[in-house]
């Protein structure tokens, strides 16, 4: 997709981290101005394996229809391309949506015994990672209760804002109707979870990177460090290495740009 090349990289990493022994997968949101074309970027990678398009969603339908394919980790990521959709119920239900996918990203989801899912596998004890897409108006409403329960600092929050030739290439792009030649992006990961080494050295470089990206919030930075990890050890996957080197520093050290909700990085 025009100008997003590295936000698309971002994405492939953080579905690759599906892919790491021993690793919880990456989960992430997408953040911008409306229009910015997140929702159809997200769709680039619906299809491939291990990950589940998801348009709309309760905990409930969650655990319900994907609960066996949670439970075995067939299942990996959930892509949700407009997180408006599933968070426009009544306060209720999302609330309930969001403590479910709190825990199902990180901890993992153990058997729940609730009178609606009684006779319903609902147990989820590899985790899935999840990407959502939302509206930079639409979290302001959000950022503070999703904090609050520890739902924000387990996604990784990627935004961008376009430049003015950006917008003129866009227009273009639009005008010329090359849209119809968009192709899906599927991935070439292996078939089976691999181990990659992370040199102490590697992660103490990825280390000095997180005071940068908590600034002004909280938060220790524990799980930022978890993230920066997994992004090198996905990077080296996918580069064919089973070891993390200084190229996978370096290029997480460069998208780190984009890792923040302020929609600062024009491109």
């Amino acid at each position: 997709m025009i100008a997003l090349s590295d936000v698309e990289y971002l994405i492939t990493l953080i579905l690759a981290s599906a892919y790491i022994k021993g690793e919880r997968p990456l989960s992430a949101m997408l953040t911008s101005q409306v229009e910015s074309g997140k929702s159809s970027l997200l769709y680039e990678f619906e299809g491939n394996r291990w990950t589940e398009w998801v348009s709309d969603a309760t905990a409930w339908g969650i655990a319900k229809n994907y609960g066996k394919k949670l439970k075995s980790g067939e299942l990996r990521h959930l892509l949700f391309p407009e997180f408006s959709m599933p968070s426009s119920k009544k306060y209720e239900t999302v609330s309930g949506l969001d403590a479910y996918l709190t825990g199902l990203i990180e901890e993992g989801i153990g058997k729940i015994t609730t009178f609606a899912l009684k006779d319903i596998e609902t147990r989820a004890p590899y985790g899935c990672g999840i990407i959502l897409c939302i509206s930079k108006e639409d979290l302001a409403l959000k950022r503070k209760r999703w904090f609050r329960i520890g739902f924000l600092s387990r996604l990784i929050p990627i935004s961008y804002t376009y430049n003015e030739p950006t917008k003129k290439a866009i227009r273009n792009y639009i005008k010329l109707r090359q849209y119809q030649q968009d192709k899906k992006v599927k991935l070439e990961l292996p078939p089976e979870q691999q181990e990659i080494e992370l040199p102490i050295e590697f992660a103490d470089r990825l280390e000095n990177l997180v005071p940068r990206l908590i600034e002004g919030t909280n938060l220790f930075g524990f799980r930022w460090q978890r993230h920066l990890q997994r992004l090198a050890m996905a990077n080296a996957l996918i580069s064919g290495r089973d070891i993390v080197n200084l190229a996978d520093y370096d290029k997480v050290e460069s998208l780190t740009e984009y890792m923040n909700t302020d929609c600062h990085k024009e491109i």
